[in-house]
């Protein structure tokens, strides 16, 4: 199994990432990744009902705040924000608690196989389990990105489709419902907040958990704390509802009531919420026959082997969809040739910048620079983007642009890809 030898300041990370994995490390990693490969197979594709997920969380979950800057140079870049997210701490004890239940046969099983991936000391076991359940410093950096880039458009967007790949505790798209929920209820509107990651346990245990913290932070969730009557109990003083602060740690009660305004109040805002676990290279193509707005990705270019899929998604996601493959193939040519007229260069700086809605889609892309040890990064992505797909294949040509980067320590950066 394979480990992000980085030093962290807690278990979990929200963190400053120091990679120490020397080359030799590396290559033994690689060859036990190999080696591993052949023996799992990828889960397959699935959509999660929310209805199901939503009956098997927890009755309590603990939470703790995840700061947020923005990215922004300009003397006057917003202050930080905050987004809440479930600690890991708890996740696991949610493992370990299903575990001690009196379950039988594949349950039983299932539950056991998915606290040894938790408390593996190890961040990837590949083609089983993708690191999902930590909260890594790029996902930040793109949720940062989000609001300066995207706050105005989310906000005033009549109909918007997001897409977030590989995306763990989903920081990107917390911001990005964070902003659509700071307003009054449109249900006239239409938000599809889409979510992928390749493993179902950790849309279970922190993706839709911290989905429902992002509702209970926002002003969204005010007609149920305003309303709510603590239920009665033996204890004299019942215990009230925890602040709706992200900046503050604290324990939310996943009551039924809470449930039923949480998905009552995402549909009163417009916003329709599907998830779906499995491997880039089983997304459905009925998904990505209409384009998405939106494209999110972050820590994603640690394999080398998983570059390809995943650009071909990103394509098939942000340019095949709008107006069908000969359109896009049409665009890519003009695009091409605007380049060479205009002398800019592939894997330039472009910069952030206020996104208006007639520049959709977007497409962000957050990793850090290398990925010691392991293969993957920045140039390697950069170059299957840009030497487009292996003959045969639809996709053509993409052109990537740094928005931001991060040059000391532990080196980071949010790319736009453009089809």
């Amino acid at each position: 199994m394979f480990k992000f030898d980085f030093d962290l300041e807690d278990e979990e990370l929200d963190e400053t990432l120091a990679p120490q994995i020397s080359s030799s490390t590396g290559k033994a990693n690689d060859a036990a990744r190999t080696e591993e490969s052949h023996l799992e197979t990828a889960p397959p594709f699935i959509e999660l009902q929310l209805e199901d997920l939503l009956t098997q969380l927890p009755d309590v979950i603990s939470y703790s705040p995840v700061q947020v800057p923005s990215l922004s140079t300009d003397a006057s870049a917003p202050a930080p924000v905050f987004l809440a997210k479930r600690d890991l701490y708890d996740a696991r004890f949610q493992l370990i608690a299903a575990g001690a239940d009196e379950y039988a046969g594949e349950q039983a099983e299932g539950s056991d196989r998915d606290l040894q991936y938790v408390e593996a000391p190890s961040d990837l076991v590949p083609g089983v389990y993708e690191g999902g359940l930590k909260t890594w410093e790029c996902s930040v950096d793109l949720a940062g990105c989000v609001r300066d880039m995207l706050g105005d458009v989310l906000q005033r967007a009549d109909s918007l489709r997001s897409l977030e790949l590989g995306c763990g505790t989903a920081m990107p798209s917390l911001m990005l419902l964070r902003e659509v929920l700071s307003g009054p209820p449109r249900p006239e509107r239409r938000i599809e907040l889409h979510l992928q990651d390749y493993n179902e346990l950790v849309f279970r245990l922190v993706t839709l958990p911290n989905l429902i913290l992002a509702w209970y932070m926002s002003p969204a969730s005010a007609p149920f704390t305003a309303s709510y009557t603590p239920p009665p109990t033996d204890d004299a003083a019942p215990e009230p509802l925890p602040p709706s602060d992200a900046s503050l740690a604290g324990d939310l009660t996943l009551s039924a009531d809470l449930l039923r305004a949480f998905t009552t109040s995402l549909a009163a805002h417009g916003v329709a919420l599907r998830l779906f676990a499995g491997a880039w290279e089983a997304f459905p193509a009925a998904l990505t026959a209409r384009r998405y707005d939106v494209l999110l990705t972050s820590e994603t270019l640690y394999a080398p082997a998983s570059l390809a899929p995943l650009a071909d998604l990103l394509w098939r996601a942000g340019a095949a969809g709008a107006g069908g493959l000969e359109a896009a193939a049409g665009r890519l040519s003009l695009r091409d040739a605007a380049d060479g007229e205009d002398g800019r260069a592939h894997g330039t700086e472009a910069g952030l910048r206020r996104v208006r809605a007639d520049e959709l889609p977007v497409c962000l892309v957050a990793a850090k620079l290398v990925y010691f040890g392991v293969g993957g990064g920045v140039a390697e992505f950069t170059r299957a983007v840009e030497s487009g797909a292996p003959s045969g294949c639809a996709r053509g040509r993409g052109r990537v642009h740094t928005v931001w980067k991060k040059e000391d320590g532990v080196k980071r950066v949010v790319m736009e890809v453009k089809w």
